[in-house]
């Protein structure tokens, strides 16, 4: 029999659980995950007899088996962000609706105001006629003040006639426009089930499916850096799925198919699929039959 050394490769995906604790159907590429590890732990009972001029181990019993697992992902896309950050991805609309007299805030030199946080928490983005006031005189752009549109945000220059603690109004038309949104919630973990898809770089490819994971985010995200590309890692509890009243096994993993055209091996004509070194079918022109060695 032929040696499976193994330099592993290959693509994961996630299917998180819906409110009522099912798999939803669809599953999420988790993109560009430099490694996928899996741990295997058990927990022994072990005693010695107690009568004997030395003592001999009689007794070792498996009582725990804990199986677990860790990856990182560079693909900061926001389901995976979502997903480290243990909140939900959501849609933000904007309408066109103008704004009129919006309180901004209270001014501060050199510091930087953001528009629209009356009609979102986070404000609005792509904004047009744009007029800042205090009380009722208007501001000079560029002078009192300097506008960034696409961000909805304004800055305040010290040697303008905005002064520290003036209160600043804003009209302005927001654009419309939609962008998706992260919003943390107050759970610790994740649980869904994840599947790898092998594609080894040598040896044969083996692919795995977990039912049941409860995902937790393990360490930093960078937000700012120049050393390293962002990274984010994650740890896996394997559980056990209950599917219509049944245990799932914790793990599956799955061989694949591959076509074999043995010259006299096995009996009958036509295209042979090995699943194995041990058990083969073969397609004849009106069944297939099962081969065992």
């Amino acid at each position: 029999m032929a040696v499976n050394k193994v330099l592993g490769a290959g693509k994961l995906y996630w299917e998180q659980e819906d409110a009522n604790g099912d798999l939803a159907g669809s599953e999420v590429l988790l993109a560009e995950t430099p490694s996928l590890t899996q741990n295997v732990a058990t927990e022994r009972v072990t005693d010695d007899n107690s009568d004997g001029a030395i003592a001999e181990q009689d007794l070792d019993v498996a009582t725990k088996v804990v199986r677990s697992l860790a990856f990182s992902s560079k693909d900061i896309s926001t389901k995976i962000l979502a997903l480290f950050m243990l909140g939900g991805e959501s849609v933000i609309s904007q309408s066109n609706t103008p704004v009129v007299g919006e309180l901004v805030g209270k001014a501060v030199d050199n510091g930087y105001m953001q528009l629209g946080k009356s009609l979102s928490y986070t404000g609005v983005r792509a904004v047009s006629s744009v007029v800042i006031k205090v009380g009722a005189v208007t501001k000079v752009l560029d002078t009192d003040y300097a506008l960034n549109a696409a961000l909805g945000r304004i800055f305040i220059i010290e040697e303008g006639s905005i002064l520290e603690g003036d209160e600043v109004l804003a009209d302005f038309t927001p654009e419309a426009n939609t962008r998706k949104q992260i919003t943390t919630d107050q759970l610790g973990s994740k649980a869904g089930a994840l599947r790898f898809i092998a594609d080894n770089t040598v040896g044969e490819n083996k692919d795995a499916y977990i039912p049941k994971v409860t995902l937790s985010p393990n360490g930093d995200l960078n937000w700012k850096s120049r050393d390293t590309v962002q990274n984010l890692a994650f740890d896996g509890s394997i559980g056990t799925r209950v599917v219509n009243g049944v245990e799932l096994s914790q793990i599956y993993i799955d061989s694949p198919l591959s076509l074999d055209t043995p010259a006299g091996d096995l009996p009958g004509t036509g295209v042979y699929l090995v699943f194995n070194d041990d058990a083969h079918i073969v397609f004849n022109d009106d069944a297939f039959i099962t081969y065992a060695s």
